[in-house]
Parts: structure tokens; C-alpha cells; sequence
């Protein structure tokens, strides 16, 4: 099987999954805003970062213990162990923010922008995710596993059958069961367990078989490996709390633009962090493997497909703007707000096309520090722009902040790129 072959087989099947992710809330808030307007969206986008939250630390995991899965199979290595210890991370995940997260929950929602007209609603949905913790995390943690594994095909059929799911469930519960946002979070965590079910079934059988090894400092490392991956899938909702805080200043009106705004760009992401999740098992086998001319090969690949999806996406969000806002059920202000949110934003998905890919890539890599620096400078940079910009052009500070931000990080990526690119000769010389 050739370069382009190994590649497409890899990454399309992911693409497709990833952009199913995206879609899981975006499904929520589309029957939300329907039902409930510009609260019921701003409720969500306040409780949302926690779901979030919980999902990105199994995806962490997964990722964290994949690649070291990836390595060892590079260097010829017994996976097994690997996978086990992966396991036990993503259960102690488990135990630790179920919880901790019923505990710091009010000061949470308020610190996220939360009001007192729009506290309640947001704890309807926020009480539900919580308790479904574990599926959020094992859905998100075992996909990694199977995908290792060249079950990109299999990952994708259990995330359909989870979307199908929770777009059957989120109309059954919100419109003739009238449950709102707590039945529009009953939906998700339906849809999530059907997909770790599935995945469960999948991990059954003989080609996944473990080593019950229980290695203290193998668990230890895969929690420090998680930082990256962790902040690759969370750092778009970092910036959704930041802005959101600013953007509640404006009243729910502007809050509920930026929550639709903040579903497109988020598919757009999950697409282009679709083409990295799919390429880090071939990037870490090839690292592992020491093969260079791989890994050039499959960053030029990824690379020709992030830009192609980013000027699309620029291209249909654009022209479907009004279509879009009309579809959340957004007031006539929030429309007005949402027209000029997006048309800034969708700027910034070119940006995104490489300094997203290059995340993925480091980590893939095991040049972490370097993924962390893009991945925790996003958030960074955003709370400075809307810090200072919004006191000097009101509502225009924070339609400028993601392509602004966006655009420095992307050169910073590249910097980082060309001294990742030196460092990798030299370690695969010695």
C-alpha cells in the first residue's frame, strides 16, 4: 500500500468521525434554540466547557496511550500492557471528576458567565452530564484504541450509530416530551453510551487482548502525555469561555450569536483535528520507526486536506450565513450579531488549517512542549485581545479576536515546525 493510500485509508474514516463529534451539541442547540431562543443557547454555551471538559480528558487519554501503543509497534514492540494501563487511566479519569465537578458546580457556571436568569437552565443540563461521566469519557477514550489498531472504519460506524441516535432522541425530548435542556442532555448521553457499547463489543475481541500489568509509572505517563492531546480537543472551549465572559456584557442576545457562531467554527475544528487524529498513528509508527521521508510525506498530505477543508468551510459559512442563524432560532438582534461574528471567524479557518495540524503533529511526535505552547497559547492570546480591544471598539474587539489570535498563532507553528524539522534529523542520526 502506497503513501496516499495509507493515508486516505487512515484519515477520511476520521474525518467523517470527527465531524460526527462536532455535530453531538450542535444537534442540542439547533432543537435548544428552536424551542427555548436565546436563553436555552446561552445556557448550553455556559454549561457546555464542563461537558467538554470531561470528554477532552478521555479523549487525552486515549490519544496519550495510543501513541505510546503506536511507538512500541514501531519499534517492533508487545503493545499489550500499553493498552491496559490506558484503561486504568481513563477509569481513575472517571473517579476523580464525577465528583469533583457536583461539587464546584455553581461557582463554575458563574465564573463561565452564568446569570441568575440563566443559572437554572444551565444546571439542567450540566447535572445530567455529570452523572453520565463515564460514557462521556470512555466514548471519547476508546476510539483512539480501536483507530490504532487500523479500525478506522469500525470507530466511524459507532459514531453514526451514536449521531442517528441522538438526533432521534433530542426531537423525542424536546418537542413531545417538552423536557428542554434536561432532555436535550438525556439525548447525549444516550447517543454516548451507545457508541462506548460499541466500542466495548469491539475491544472484545481477540486482536485487543491486554496484559493485566498494572505499571504505576506507565499510568504516570500517560496522564503527562495527555497535556497535549487534552488541550488540542479542549482549547477551542478555553476560548468559548473567555469570549463568552466578554461577550455576556452585551446582554443574552450577543452571547447566543457567539454560541451559534461557536457550533460552526466547531465542526470546522473537529474537521481539521479529524485529519490529525487520523494521521498520528502513521506519524508515531513512523517516528518510532525512524523514518523520516514517511512523516514529510504524510504532514504534506495533511496539509493540502486541512487547507482545502478550511477555504470550503470559509466559503459555505460565509454564503449560508443568514440560512444558519434563521435555523437556531435567534432573535432579529442575535441574527444581526451572528452575521458579523461568523464572517470574522471564518477567517480565522485558514489559520487554523495549519496551526491545528501542527498540534497534532508535535504530539504525535513526542515533541510536546511544543504542541503545549500553540495549544495553551490560543487561550492566552484571546483573554489579552478581549481584555483590551473591547474597551476601545465595544463588540468589534471580540469579532477580531479568533482570526487575530489565530493568525499569530500560525506563525508561531511554523517557527516551531522548522526547529521540530532540524531536532528530528539530529535524534534520527544518533
Amino acid at each position: 500500500m502506497n503513501i496516499k493510500e495509507r493515508f486516505f485509508k487512515f484519515v477520511f474514516p476520521s474525518m467523517i468521525s470527527s465531524f460526527i463529534l462536532g455535530t453531538f451539541t450542535i444537534i442540542d442547540g439547533l432543537f435548544i434554540g428552536q424551542k427555548v431562543g436565546d436563553s436555552g443557547l446561552a445556557a448550553i454555551n455556559y454549561a457546555y466547557p464542563v461537558t467538554a471538559f470531561i470528554q477532552s480528558v478521555g479523549f487525552g487519554v486515549g490519544i496519550s496511550g495510543s501513541i505510546l501503543i503506536s511507538i512500541a509497534q514501531g519499534k517492533k514492540e508487545d503493545d499489550k500492557k500499553y493498552i491496559f494501563n490506558t484503561y486504568v487511566a481513563l477509569f481513575i479519569s472517571i473517579i476523580i471528576m464525577m465528583p469533583l465537578f457536583f461539587i464546584i458546580e455553581t461557582p463554575l457556571l458563574r465564573s463561565f458567565g452564568a446569570s441568575n436568569d440563566t443559572l437554572k437552565l444551565a444546571k439542567e443540563y450540566y447535572h445530567s452530564i455529570i452523572w453520565a461521566t463515564s460514557v462521556q469519557v470512555l466514548s471519547q477514550g476508546l476510539i483512539p484504541i480501536i483507530r490504532n489498531h487500523s479500525k478506522n472504519k469500525t470507530v466511524m460506524i459507532g459514531l453514526i450509530l451514536g449521531f442517528v441516535s441522538n438526533l432521534i432522541l433530542d426531537y423525542i425530548f424536546i418537542y413531545p416530551l417538552n423536557m428542554g435542556l434536561y432532555g436535550a442532555a438525556i439525548a447525549t448521553n444516550t447517543s454516548q453510551a451507545i457508541t462506548t457499547l460499541f466500542c466495548v463489543i469491539v475491544l472484545c475481541q481477540k486482536e485487543f487482548r491486554t496484559k493485566f500489568i498494572f505499571d504505576f509509572k506507565l499510568i504516570l505517563k500517560i496522564f503527562l502525555g495527555l497535556i497535549s492531546p487534552f488541550g488540542v480537543s479542549y482549547s477551542s472551549n478555553i476560548v468559548l469561555i473567555i469570549i463568552n465572559k466578554a461577550s455576556s456584557q452585551y446582554g443574552d442576545a450577543l452571547v447566543a450569536a457567539y454560541t451559534a457562531t461557536s457550533y460552526v467554527t466547531y465542526i470546522v475544528q473537529k474537521l481539521i483535528q479529524g485529519v490529525g487524529d487520523g494521521v498520528q498513528p502513521l506519524l508515531s509508527y513512523s517516528y518510532g520507526n525512524k523514518n523520516k521521508k514517511d512523516i514529510k510525506a504524510f504532514v504534506k498530505l495533511s496539509l493540502i486536506v486541512t487547507i482545502s477543508i478550511s477555504l470550503i468551510s470559509m466559503a459555505v459559512t460565509i454564503s449560508l450565513r443568514n440560512q444558519i442563524s434563521k435555523g437556531y432560532g435567534l432573535s432579529s438582534q442575535a441574527q444581526i450579531y451572528y452575521s458579523k461574528l461568523i464572517i470574522f471567524f471564518s477567517i480565522s479557518f485558514i489559520f487554523q488549517a495549519f496551526m491545528r495540524l501542527f498540534m497534532s503533529y508535535f504530539y504525535s511526535i513526542k515533541k510536546d512542549i511544543y504542541s503545549m505552547i500553540i495549544v495553551y497559547g490560543e487561550p492566552l492570546i484571546d483573554l489579552i485581545i478581549v481584555l483590551i480591544l473591547p474597551n476601545f471598539i465595544n463588540e468589534y474587539g471580540i469579532y477580531i479576536t479568533m482570526p487575530l489570535s489565530n493568525f499569530i498563532l500560525m506563525i508561531i507553528s511554523f517557527v516551531l515546525f522548522i526547529k521540530s524539522e532540524k531536532h528530528l534529523s539530529k535524534e534520527f542520526e544518533c
